[in-house]
């Protein structure tokens, strides 16, 4: 059975990360290449977490995202280094950290829209992801029979629900 790893495993620098199986490089259950050294502190509880399913694994809570006009907060942390970035400069890294030059993984961009708020919305209430997506591999969102309610579905491991 997975359990939340306490804090005084992690670094003595840096604020502790929760999650499930959290190493001191912030790699968690989830998440564990070489390149997967971020956490995320989480709006709704300005706690750090390894991923977004350790926060629905462990918070007693729903999470929230990051609105566009909070950007400048520190919010994203290097696990090999442990410098807080804002928001604003960890989406403008390139993918590697200014502080010591380790590489994060690029699929986290993928992910953006679960912590922080996008110009593109996510899927709404009437509608279904295609995961065929278009000729590009763009996923696209597509009305639903308003018959089919409740859905439920998985994109990247992750589950959205929509509710009648």
């Amino acid at each position: 059975m997975a359990s939340e790893t306490d804090s005084h495993q992690h670094p003595p620098q840096g604020p502790p990360v929760h999650g499930i199986d959290v190493s001191p490089l912030t790699q968690c259950a989830h998440w564990n290449s070489k390149r997967d050294i971020i956490a995320i502190k989480h709006k709704c509880c300005d706690q750090y977490y390894a991923c977004i399913s350790c926060h629905d694994a462990l918070a007693h809570h729903p999470p929230q995202v990051w609105p566009r006009h909070e950007r400048q907060n520190k919010a994203v942390l290097c696990g090999s280094c442990r410098a807080e970035w804002t928001i604003d400069e960890y989406m403008s890294c390139g993918n590697t950290c200014s502080g010591c030059g380790a590489a994060f993984n690029p699929g986290c961009s993928n992910h953006y829209d679960l912590y922080f708020e996008m110009d593109t919305p996510g899927p709404t209430l009437g509608s279904v992801i295609d995961p065929g997506g278009d000729k590009n591999g763009t996923l696209r969102i597509l009305p639903l029979c308003p018959r089919a309610f409740p859905v439920l579905w998985y994109v990247h491991s992750h589950r959205y629900s929509i509710k009648a």
